[in-house]
């Protein structure tokens, strides 16, 4: 059969060649013969492409393929012969490659996995015979098109405006097509902002002196591109193209090879609408380049008004609210999201806003370089390279003491442990560490720890799914610059909060997530603190040199119920006043459970050869309702005149700095209440001190900047004479705290 349809497919071929043939134009005989050549060649690729790429038992379509051949001839026959444009003849050529390029994806089961008609391809299924037929119907468009539009000459202004109001909906569409599985079910509202914001694109760059065709088919291919780039980073890495990776374009690129790129049908349908549109453009837009005299009496007015409407923009983009103004609820914590609810245009501008930092007023990149090398001047200090010991830092799930919001006297008991470490001989520092959120959120004090950035500057954004670390200091590169290996283990997805990538970038070695916990002691369906520590310990067992580990567990995580332990007899006893809530008795059972863990942790590290140091910090407060808040608090004798103090008790967690050494140097301690206090962008640096290990310039800084500041968070910020601040406030602190300001934003956006 094969044989057969080649055999057609020459005679055909011969057939219109023939047919063709004048002897008034046979001094074009070799243009004759390569176009002819070309047309058969192309016709016998797709007929092969049909046999190679079919099933087994599937009949090839011998039909379409000797009417393409006939029809790619026909083409050819009007171009070679007649002198008409090469346009539809290099058009017809690209139908067919992308008819050959279709059967491919098909053959390997990338795309048209699931038998459709043609009448279900916009609900996301499409067939083999589906894609022939849209891709023969696109071939024959043009020229169907031309002959239609023939008869409506008189009408050529309207037919430019209803052109210009199709292209927005072709852009809107070519782009949520080609990534967005509910792009139908988007409500009319957010269609219509996405179409107008397309509109008031296309309507900008036409006021630019260039040809119009060509500035409408660039914004329907950057618009189609846009969803290309949006949907291969929702499946790399989970989060689709943002405003901060416009900064990452070159780091992107580096990175781009390694990964696999296969079509989907939603690319698919994609790319054939936008050759759908493309064509539209094409045909009913037939003007050129303007003509030089036009060009110039228009130039003045375009340029001006293309300035006047993209600086309408700026201002409305750089100084509005688009989240609060259309009540969008847009969701940093999974973009992917928003855009697939709302649409990538008004997501992508609403995000931007959301995520912006501005640049301090006074920022001056030279006097932060200045301030950078005095206070690494002021904090120098002979590191110890023989000692070198490894670090263990645990940021634990939920982890605090409840007496801290009111009186709450059985948790001292259920924190036994805990208050023991104030007489342990190992202890460096235990106390009160203050963090930047409260019940979730846990990225945040991440981010704090792992940067020595504080939240306070950064408007309550997640950076972790917003921005790229791969150009902000981080602890983790530090060490590994410094010969430690460098770890990361959360016993849960490794896409959440997309610690993947932002671990990776950050320049973390390895990161152990869910998978490597398999078989460890589990408690409410979650790796247990006693599990989670029993792995920490084996991987600190592992490595002969010093090594780095930062493992954030999950045992305390948020849902508390008593009904969720099966071993009844872990369950503690609480205050007479809080008996009542069913969620303290589990959440303090937990509690109990991590403190025990932390004695067994402990226990076993006085027992290593190596020297080791321990920080352990919980990464925010529970929430246990409003209720049980106002029940807590109403029993607090503590009550501050000012706002600030009162409510920095629900960002307050315990934490202990402990080693099973003695260090040589320690820095200056700060006590409120009796107990040693620091927020967590200090912490690690503290750590790094007494562990002798050298100290970046930014690590100086922070501790310099902590004798004046030893607490900051989103909240406000404790002077070393004990007293509370917000930001509003003025004064000689305020001062410092605007320098930490310029030297955090050069830290993350200036280098």
């Amino acid at each position: 059969m094969y044989s057969i349809t080649i055999i057609l497919c020459i005679c055909a071929t011969l057939a219109v060649g023939y047919s063709s043939w004048d002897k008034e134009v046979s001094n074009k005989r070799k243009k004759q013969i390569c176009y002819l050549l070309i047309a058969m060649v192309a016709s016998l690729s797709l007929t092969a492409a049909d046999f190679l790429f079919s099933e087994k038992g599937e009949t090839p379509n011998y039909i379409i393929w000797i009417f393409l051949l006939i029809y790619s001839d026909h083409i050819l026959y009007r171009t070679v012969f007649l002198g008409e444009s090469k346009k539809q003849y290099v058009y017809s050529l690209f139908c067919m490659a992308l008819m050959v390029f279709m059967f491919y994806n098909i053959s390997e089961g990338n795309i048209c996995t699931e038998s459709a008609g043609i009448k279900n391809i916009i609900y996301g299924k499409l067939s083999k015979g589906s894609i022939q037929f849209i891709i023969i119907f696109l071939l024959l468009l043009p020229p169907m098109l031309k002959r239609i539009l023939s008869g409506f000459r008189k009408f050529r202004g309207l037919l430019d405006g209803l052109l210009y109001l199709f292209v927005p909906f072709a852009m809107f569409y070519a782009c949520e097509l080609a990534y967005n599985p509910k792009v139908f079910d988007i409500e009319l509202k957010w269609v219509g902002i996405n179409i107008f914001i397309c509109l008031l694109m296309e309507l900008g760059l036409c006021l630019l002196p260039i040809s119009r065709k060509k500035i409408l088919n660039i914004i329907l291919i950057g618009s189609f591109l846009f969803g290309v780039v949006n949907y291969f980073l929702i499946e790399f890495r989970g989060c689709p193209f943002i405003s901060i990776d416009i900064a990452s374009i070159s780091t992107a690129a580096t990175v781009a090879g390694g990964y696999e790129y296969v079509l989907s049908d939603s690319l698919v349908k994609s790319i054939l609408f936008t050759v759908f549109a493309s064509v539209i453009i094409n045909t009913v837009c037939d003007r050129g380049k303007l003509s030089s005299k036009e060009m110039r009496s228009r130039l003045m007015i375009r340029i001006t008004a293309f300035s006047a409407l993209m600086g309408v923009m700026i201002i409305f983009i750089g100084f509005s609210n688009l989240d609060s103004f259309f009540d969008m609820n847009t969701d940093l914590y999974y973009p992917s999201s928003t855009y697939i609810d709302k649409g990538a245009g008004i997501s992508f501008l609403a995000i931007y806003q959301l995520t912006r930092v501005s640049k301090p007023d006074d920022y001056d990149e030279e006097k932060v370089m200045a301030m950078l090398q005095r206070s690494s001047g002021k904090f120098a200090y002979k590191v110890d390279k023989d000692m070198k010991p490894s670090i263990i830092v645990i940021m634990n799930e939920s982890f605090s003491d409840l007496s801290v919001l009111g009186q709450f006297e059985k948790t001292k008991e259920h924190l036994d442990f805990f208050y023991s470490l104030y007489d342990d001989g190992g202890t460096i520092q235990i106390g009160n560490a203050y963090v930047s959120t409260r019940g979730g959120n846990t990225a945040k004090s991440e981010f704090e720890f792992l940067t020595g950035n504080t939240m306070a500057f950064l408007s309550g954004i997640i950076p972790y799914t917003v921005y790229h670390f791969d150009n902000i200091y981080s602890i983790p590169r530090e060490m590994v610059k410094q010969s430690y290996g460098s770890i990361a283990m959360h016993p849960d997805t490794p896409n959440n909060w997309a610690r993947k990538r932002v671990y990776s970038e950050m320049g973390f070695n390895k990161f152990i997530s869910i998978e490597g916990f398999e078989g460890y002691e589990t408690l409410r369906d979650f790796v247990s603190d006693e599990g989670d520590y029993e792995r920490v310990l084996d991987e600190y067992a592992s490595h002969e040199e010093p090594v780095f580990i930062f493992n954030i567990t999950e045992q305390n995580h948020g849902g508390y119920a008593t009904w969720q332990f099966e071993n009844k007899d872990i369950i503690v006893d609480v205050d007479e006043d809080y008996k009542d809530f069913d969620n303290v008795i589990a959440y303090e059972s937990l509690i109990k459970q991590t403190d025990e863990a932390n004695r067994r942790l402990i226990q076993e590290l006085k027992r290593s050869s190596k020297p080791v140091i321990v920080c352990f910090f919980g990464d925010h407060q529970p929430v246990l309702g409003s209720e049980f808040d106002d029940r807590i608090m109403s029993n607090d004798n503590k009550r501050y005149t000012k706002e600030v103090e009162n409510n920095e008790k629900i960002y307050i967690v315990p934490y202990f700095i402990w080693a099973n050494f003695e260090p040589e140097r320690t820095v200056n301690e700060y006590k409120l209440d009796g107990k040693d206090v620091t927020s967590i962008n200090y912490l690690m640096f503290m750590i790094q001190y007494y562990a002798g290990l050298d100290i970046s310039d930014y690590g100086k800084y922070l501790l310099s900047l902590r004798d004046d500041i030893p607490v900051i968070n989103s909240e406000g910020y404790l002077t070393s004479d004990k007293k509370w601040h917000s930001f509003e406030e003025v004064g000689d602190a305020a001062k410092l705290v605007n320098e930490y300001k310029n030297v955090q934003y050069f830290e993350m956006f200036g280098r």
